[in-house]
């Protein structure tokens, strides 16, 4: 076998397999256009400085108006890079959350038992936080539509609100920061008692 097919072969096993080269399209929505655009340029160029990470080529498209969100625009970007392992990939898919993922090379993916256990429980780890995350909001959710409908019934109860609605007048008068139509406390002020002026007598000479 000639030296450099045999050099050829050494190195595609001990280096290039294990590089994974890949696309994500990360992507962001909010308003006004230009401060997403610039929030998303921020947010991805992270991964140029990311431990592990070659950013191959870094595509910043415009911001779009969603149709159905009017003053809402989306934003995406499109970044090519290249990692060590499969385990790398997978942490800036939990980090960046993408809206797709290509592997674009190799063309056959194979990892080793360690690696796989390690990709796993971070895996597990992750569901896991997030899990107890949703549940958390989802508590907090369910506490604060009982408050709602608790004060919604007091309003109810007062004729300031009708069908789960605020009565226009009164909606108008909040915001406006004046009185919801109850009689104001009125104030006691205390009299203060005049004392009786004295009256200098004159002595007759």
């Amino acid at each position: 076998m000639p030296f450099w097919v045999f050099w050829f072969w050494l190195s595609d096993i001990c280096f290039f397999h294990k590089m994974v080269v890949a696309i994500i399209v990360v992507e962001m929505m909010g308003k006004p256009a230009d401060y997403l655009k610039q929030s998303l340029e921020t947010h991805v160029k992270r991964l140029e400085s990311k431990k592990g990470v070659k950013v191959e080529s870094l595509k910043l498209n415009d911001p779009k108006e969603i149709a159905e969100s009017k003053g809402m625009f989306t934003c995406f970007a499109e970044i090519e890079l290249e990692v060590g392992t499969l385990k790398e990939l997978f942490d800036i898919i939990f980090d960046y959350m993408p809206a797709s993922v290509e592997i674009v090379e190799p063309s056959n993916v194979s990892m080793g038992i360690d690696e796989a256990n390690a990709l796993l429980n971070n895996l597990a780890g992750r569901l896991h936080r997030y899990d107890e995350i949703a549940k958390s909001a989802k508590f907090r959710m369910d506490h604060l539509m009982k408050q709602v409908q608790i004060a919604t019934k007091v309003l109810e109860d007062n004729k300031l609100a009708k069908d789960g609605k605020l009565i226009p007048s009164v909606a108008k008068k909040l915001v406006s920061g004046g009185h919801t139509g109850k009689k104001k406390a009125k104030k006691i002020t205390k009299k203060s008692k005049k004392k009786p002026s004295k009256k200098k007598s004159s002595k007759k000479k």
